[in-house]
């Protein structure tokens, strides 16, 4: 295999974390004004999901490039399947419930994250 093909899911995945750095800034940065106290809770939720999602997508990612991959039903990769396909379906679920300036973003970060931990759990 060419040795810059095996770069190319990298690359992808830090494209990814970038933006989903992007949009919890944007988030930050943004004022919520005179919004209804569920609004900001719902916009933090749905956030929190979103990047609770991405980083176990992250450690994943990272923890079996370093140790080589991961046999069948292995007790780690199956607790982030679990675990990162909730956040990820509930961070849909909060995206479209809320009302906000990063409710699109983080309702592709989501639908994003859902389908890698099904491609996941395919796999297994």
């Amino acid at each position: 295999m060419n040795p810059f093909a095996r770069l190319i899911p990298l690359v992808l995945f830090v494209v990814f974390w970038a933006y989903v750095v992007w949009v919890c800034v944007r988030q930050l940065r943004s004022e919520q004004g005179n919004a209804p106290k569920w609004r900001s809770v719902v916009a933090s939720l749905e956030l929190f999901c979103a990047t609770v999602s991405t980083v176990l997508s992250a450690f994943l990612f990272i923890h079996a490039v370093i140790t080589g991959g991961y046999p069948f039903y292995h007790p780690v990769e199956l607790f982030c399947i679990r675990v990162g396909g909730l956040t990820a379906l509930l961070g849909i679920v909060a995206a479209l419930a809320g009302k906000g300036r990063v409710d699109g973003h983080v309702a592709v970060i989501s639908t994003a994250n859902l389908l890698l931990w099904i491609m996941d759990a395919v796999g297994q």
